[in-house]
Protein backbone atom coordinates (compact mmCIF):
# COMPACT_ATOMS: atom_id res chain seq x y z
CA UNK A 1 0.00 0.00 0.00
CA UNK A 2 2.62 2.42 0.86
CA UNK A 3 4.71 1.03 -2.30
CA UNK A 4 1.73 2.22 -4.29
CA UNK A 5 1.57 5.42 -2.85
CA UNK A 6 5.22 6.15 -3.45
CA UNK A 7 5.11 4.96 -6.44
CA UNK A 8 1.82 7.27 -7.37
CA UNK A 9 3.90 10.19 -5.59
CA UNK A 10 7.02 10.32 -7.54
CA UNK A 11 5.10 9.51 -10.92
CA UNK A 12 2.83 12.89 -10.03
CA UNK A 13 6.34 14.53 -9.22
CA UNK A 14 8.32 13.50 -12.50
CA UNK A 15 4.64 14.85 -14.65
CA UNK A 16 4.75 17.88 -12.61
CA UNK A 17 8.54 18.65 -13.49
CA UNK A 18 8.00 17.86 -17.07
CA UNK A 19 4.94 20.04 -17.70
CA UNK A 20 6.32 22.38 -15.93
CA UNK A 21 9.07 22.78 -17.99
CA UNK A 22 7.46 22.52 -21.00
CA UNK A 23 5.67 25.02 -19.50
CA UNK A 24 8.03 27.76 -18.78
CA UNK A 25 9.34 26.49 -22.50
CA UNK A 26 6.63 27.83 -23.86
CA UNK A 27 6.06 24.70 -25.36
CA UNK A 28 1.76 24.22 -24.25
CA UNK A 29 -0.44 27.50 -23.33
CA UNK A 30 -4.22 27.76 -22.72
CA UNK A 31 -6.39 29.98 -24.22
CA UNK A 32 -9.82 30.71 -23.20
CA UNK A 33 -12.85 29.48 -24.59
CA UNK A 34 -14.40 32.20 -23.86
CA UNK A 35 -16.67 34.31 -27.12
CA UNK A 36 -15.04 37.98 -27.47
CA UNK A 37 -18.59 39.29 -27.68
CA UNK A 38 -20.00 37.64 -24.92
CA UNK A 39 -20.13 39.87 -21.54
CA UNK A 40 -17.37 37.47 -19.69
CA UNK A 41 -14.95 38.08 -22.23
CA UNK A 42 -13.89 41.58 -20.59
CA UNK A 43 -13.96 40.06 -17.36
CA UNK A 44 -12.07 37.22 -17.79
CA UNK A 45 -9.22 39.16 -19.49
CA UNK A 46 -8.68 41.27 -15.86
CA UNK A 47 -6.24 39.94 -13.06
CA UNK A 48 -7.75 37.63 -10.70
CA UNK A 49 -8.52 39.29 -7.43
CA UNK A 50 -7.15 38.62 -4.04
CA UNK A 51 -9.11 35.90 -2.32
CA UNK A 52 -11.86 38.26 -0.21
CA UNK A 53 -10.64 36.19 3.11
CA UNK A 54 -7.09 36.85 2.34
CA UNK A 55 -5.83 39.83 4.82
CA UNK A 56 -2.28 39.47 3.88
CA UNK A 57 0.15 38.30 1.01
CA UNK A 58 3.64 37.03 1.57
CA UNK A 59 6.25 35.99 -0.78
CA UNK A 60 7.59 32.41 -0.32
CA UNK A 61 10.34 30.59 -1.61
CA UNK A 62 9.66 27.18 -0.65
CA UNK A 63 12.27 24.62 0.56
CA UNK A 64 9.50 21.55 1.46
CA UNK A 65 6.17 20.23 0.23
CA UNK A 66 4.65 17.81 2.50
CA UNK A 67 1.34 15.43 2.13
CA UNK A 68 -0.30 14.29 5.46
CA UNK A 69 -3.30 12.36 5.46
CA UNK A 70 -5.28 15.43 7.03
CA UNK A 71 -3.34 18.42 4.94
CA UNK A 72 -0.74 19.36 2.31
CA UNK A 73 1.89 22.38 3.27
CA UNK A 74 4.84 24.06 2.19
CA UNK A 75 7.74 25.69 4.03
CA UNK A 76 8.86 28.89 3.31
CA UNK A 77 12.63 29.63 3.26
CA UNK A 78 12.25 32.90 5.55
CA UNK A 79 9.25 33.20 7.97
CA UNK A 80 6.98 36.02 8.13
CA UNK A 81 5.61 36.95 11.51
CA UNK A 82 6.78 33.36 13.29
CA UNK A 83 5.05 31.80 10.32
CA UNK A 84 7.24 29.10 8.27
CA UNK A 85 4.07 27.41 7.16
CA UNK A 86 1.28 27.78 4.84
CA UNK A 87 -0.83 24.58 4.59
CA UNK A 88 -4.36 23.55 3.32
CA UNK A 89 -6.69 20.72 4.17
CA UNK A 90 -7.20 17.45 1.54
CA UNK A 91 -11.33 17.14 2.51
CA UNK A 92 -11.94 19.52 -0.66
CA UNK A 93 -9.50 16.88 -3.32
CA UNK A 94 -10.05 19.42 -6.03
CA UNK A 95 -8.44 22.16 -4.23
CA UNK A 96 -5.65 20.45 -2.93
CA UNK A 97 -4.99 19.28 -5.85
CA UNK A 98 -4.33 22.50 -7.33
CA UNK A 99 -2.28 23.63 -4.26
CA UNK A 100 -0.06 20.43 -4.68
CA UNK A 101 0.60 21.15 -8.10
CA UNK A 102 1.39 24.53 -7.73
CA UNK A 103 3.40 24.07 -4.78
CA UNK A 104 5.55 21.18 -6.21
CA UNK A 105 6.06 23.34 -9.48
CA UNK A 106 7.12 25.86 -7.81
CA UNK A 107 9.71 23.92 -5.82
CA UNK A 108 11.29 22.46 -8.51
CA UNK A 109 11.47 24.88 -10.31
CA UNK A 110 12.95 27.22 -7.84
CA UNK A 111 10.32 30.19 -8.32
CA UNK A 112 8.89 31.95 -5.63
CA UNK A 113 4.52 31.60 -4.39
CA UNK A 114 2.57 34.45 -3.53
CA UNK A 115 0.93 33.45 -0.61
CA UNK A 116 -2.62 34.97 0.64
CA UNK A 117 -3.63 34.01 4.39
CA UNK A 118 -4.84 35.61 7.66
CA UNK A 119 -1.93 35.72 9.42
CA UNK A 120 -4.76 36.43 12.76
CA UNK A 121 -6.42 32.62 11.94
CA UNK A 122 -5.74 29.71 14.42
CA UNK A 123 -8.36 27.56 11.88
CA UNK A 124 -5.52 25.54 10.26
CA UNK A 125 -5.78 23.44 13.79
CA UNK A 126 -8.35 22.05 12.63
CA UNK A 127 -6.43 19.48 10.25
CA UNK A 128 -2.88 19.61 11.24
CA UNK A 129 -1.61 23.27 10.96
CA UNK A 130 -0.10 24.09 14.28
CA UNK A 131 -1.20 27.65 15.62
CA UNK A 132 2.10 28.85 16.30
CA UNK A 133 3.78 28.79 12.95
CA UNK A 134 1.75 27.66 10.14
CA UNK A 135 -1.60 29.31 8.21
CA UNK A 136 -4.30 27.79 5.86
CA UNK A 137 -3.57 28.99 2.58
CA UNK A 138 -6.56 31.14 0.85
CA UNK A 139 -4.61 31.75 -2.00
CA UNK A 140 -1.47 31.35 -4.60
CA UNK A 141 0.14 32.71 -7.26
CA UNK A 142 3.29 31.11 -9.14
CA UNK A 143 5.15 33.35 -11.57
CA UNK A 144 7.36 36.06 -11.44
Amino acid sequence: MIRKSLVKLLVFGVFSFVFGALMMMGTFSFTSKTSASSPDAAAAEQPAAAPAAAAATTTCTPIQVAIFSNRIHVKCAAPVGGISYFATPTSNATQADRYLSMLLEAQVAHRNLTVWYDPNTTSGTSFGCLASDCRPIDGLAFGN
